[in-house]
């Protein structure tokens, strides 16, 4: 079988297409055709850095060390997605979604790698990147509702929480209802989406492998694979989260609700969703907050920059004096 070469014309020829959402918004005054460019440039520049720079170079070398580092910037990513995506939020939540992505998408993924698939070796970054990655995408959504909705269950309905917690309830007892609400909330798009998987939809992953020359039997086999460990990791990362959460907003020892840990999300100062940008300013943060630490803990490194200018200062008095000793001779000898 033979695939059909997409060449940079095809692909033309198929973004021509995206005139019927640019023309529909001009129509409707929807005000989208800027966003609809700037997406769609992101979209193909973003895939071809990500392909051509990262994982062609990453398979090739297939080194753990890449794979590891790109699979924890990936989940870091993710986790500062999920949290941005809360209507109340907590102090240390960021870092609760980092380590329920680490026990669902990890641990799953290594039982993957290891019994189901068998990889030798297991680091074998053309299956374990795609599983990982595809893992940790439908992890984002599930932990992001779960939590939500455990946020909002209790930010919005505190009096009923108090109200078991005064009738004698643990703090366990009391956010029970509002756990489960939340876990059966974070579920409920896999479960559906498991349910008519090859009766309305072909999944993505599925059709990338047949259009790549797979045959449908062995795609729907690994798209099986797939929707299984999707559906584990996701029920454990979103149960981790939502545990983590209900602990964080209450007393343990004292079975008591801190409800003013929880606070709501200001949306004119929510930081800015966009992810590429979100990791722009992180570097440059990072960035910053290295060389402060450089400064302070070495003092000679900052003074590097600084003695050029201090020395520099003192050369210029040093001629301004020897300047005005040979002007005040030269004013003597004319005076002589």
């Amino acid at each position: 079988m033979t695939i059909p070469d997409l060449s940079v014309g095809r692909l033309a020829v198929c973004a021509s297409l995206l005139l019927v959402v640019a023309s529909t918004s001009w129509y409707l005054e929807l005000g989208l055709e800027g966003q609809l460019v700037v997406a769609a440039s992101r979209c193909a520049l973003q895939l071809t850095i990500l392909c051509a720079f990262l994982l062609e170079p990453m398979f090739a070398s297939n080194r753990p060390s890449f794979i590891f580092l790109y699979l924890f910037a990936i989940m870091m990513l993710a986790s500062r997605e999920a949290s941005a995506r809360l209507k109340y939020e907590y102090a240390s939540v960021r870092s609760h979604f980092a380590a329920s992505f680490a026990v669902g998408a990890g641990g799953v993924v290594a039982f993957a790698v290891a019994v189901v698939l068998q990889l030798d070796p297991w680091w074998d970054a053309r299956y374990l990147i795609p599983v990982a990655g595809t893992l940790l995408g439908n992890n984002l959504t599930a932990t992001a509702i779960g939590a939500d909705a455990l946020l909002c269950d209790v930010a919005e309905n505190t009096d009923k929480v108090e109200l078991r917690l005064c009738r004698g309830a643990t703090w366990r007892e009391a956010l029970l209802p509002s756990m489960r609400n939340a876990i059966a909330k974070a579920l409920a798009p896999t479960l559906n989406s498991m349910a008519i998987m090859g009766l309305v939809m072909l999944p993505g992953m599925m059709t990338g492998q047949i259009l790549g020359g797979q045959s449908p039997l062995e795609a729907g086999v690994y798209q099986i694979l797939i929707m299984y460990l999707v559906c584990v990791s996701g029920c454990v990362a979103s149960s981790a989260v939502v545990a983590f959460a209900a602990r964080a907003i209450v007393d343990p020892p004292n079975h008591a609700l801190r409800r003013e840990r929880v606070r709501e999300v200001d949306k004119d100062n929510r930081p800015n969703k966009d992810i590429l940008l979100a990791a722009i300013v992180g570097l440059r943060d990072f960035l910053q907050a290295l060389f402060t630490f450089l400064c302070s803990s070495c003092p000679s490194f900052g003074a590097g920059s600084g003695g050029g200018v201090q020395g520099g200062g003192d050369n210029g008095k040093k001629n301004g004096k020897k300047k005005t000793t040979t002007t005040n001779e030269r004013t003597s000898l004319v005076g002589k």
